[in-house]
């Protein structure tokens, strides 16, 4: 329980900084295609984020944090699809949903999640020693 916990933080320090820096930087690219359907709201984004942090513990770093280069790769093939899934169904939804949207938001989940899932991984690994 403890090791998930570190690693589960340690994965989030990596993600989030990441995540606002891209959203900040690639935020016009959805408000042009959503700002009407956008929240004021925080809440959703915050459940996103801890479910989105309970996968990459449960599915990829949780039992060998060490392991980085297959944190890696297990966690570029979850964020494609975690991100694919959402993208396609909201293209499948939303008339006005475009692929100059669903791209990049898609090849950044795999890259993110595969960041989150090995250094987070790493960092994790390194405060388990420590401790």
């Amino acid at each position: 329980m403890r090791q998930s916990a570190i690693v589960y933080l340690a994965s989030f320090i990596i993600v989030l900084p990441l995540d606002v820096i891209f959203l900040r930087t690639a935020g016009r690219l959805f408000g042009e295609n959503a700002r009407q359907l956008m929240l004021d709201s925080p809440t959703p984004a915050i459940f996103f984020y801890v479910i989105y942090g309970a996968c990459t513990v449960s599915f990829i770093n949780g039992a060998t944090p060490a392991d980085w280069r297959e944190n890696a790769f297990r966690g570029a093939q979850l964020g494609l699809f975690f991100c694919a899934s959402f993208e396609l169904a909201s293209m499948a939804l939303l008339n006005h949903w475009k692929w100059a949207v669903m791209l990049p938001d898609v090849l950044w989940g795999a890259v993110i999640t595969a960041l989150a899932a090995s250094a987070g991984g790493w960092l994790a690994n390194w405060i388990l020693i420590k401790i």
